[in-house]
């Protein structure tokens, strides 16, 4: 019997998918000149979310891999909108990158209240290797019950990182530990101000 990520996730086994989805990452074939960066980018975010998974947490990881993407000169869009999904029971507001109009999700793993799915790499269900059947910006605008997202949405990157409880710095440290190798050569208050005008775009239906 195969054991597939969907039955990975069940359990929380972030560890086994993420391992599984770095292989087929590398069998994708990007058309973008930047394909090893954007590849590398995606790893080391699967590898730090796999060890330090973070229910909801699709508005700070999107905005991790927005920024180190960014960081690399590759071409990249921070998005935010509603996403419908046979497999949850109802729309629910998300967060996630885009490049060359293709969905990167890897937060799409531990939803809040819902059943993890495999992660998205250029539009692709690394599970089965196909095209996502997952609908990203299906409304004409958020939730307005979705009060993280719509607060989510108002916010520049810089200011959203800021926000954290435990301190304006916290969730730039993360960031800087995901891509120390990327970022070697930056500081926070570097990165703070060249996204303090930086905001999530709205997919909407019909985009």
């Amino acid at each position: 019997m195969v054991i597939t990520m969907k039955d990975r996730l069940r359990t929380k086994s972030f560890v086994q998918v993420a391992t599984k989805a770095k292989v087929v990452v590398e069998d994708i074939e990007l058309t973008n000149e930047k394909d090893k960066e954007i590849k590398n980018t995606y790893n080391i975010m699967l590898d730090f979310f796999s060890k330090n998974p973070m229910a909801g947490g699709c508005h700070f990881f999107s905005a991790a891999m927005y920024i180190l993407l960014q960081e690399q000169n590759v071409n990249c869009e921070l998005m935010i909108g509603d996403v419908k999904d046979t497999s949850f029971p109802s729309i629910f507001s998300h967060s996630w990158v885009e490049i060359d109009d293709q969905v990167y999700d890897i937060a799409i793993m531990f939803p809040h209240y819902m059943e993890g799915q495999p992660p998205v790499f250029a539009g692709i269900d690394l599970d089965n290797n196909k095209k996502t059947t997952r609908k990203y910006g299906i409304n004409d605008k958020l939730r307005i019950n979705d009060k993280v997202a719509q607060n989510t949405y108002n916010l520049s990157v810089s200011d959203y990182l800021d926000g954290h409880p435990k301190g304006e710095d916290y969730l730039w440290k993360d960031i800087f530990r995901i891509g120390k190798r990327i970022l070697k050569n930056k500081t926070i208050e570097e990165l703070r101000e060249t996204y303090k005008d930086k905001k999530r775009i709205l997919k909407l239906s019909g985009d």
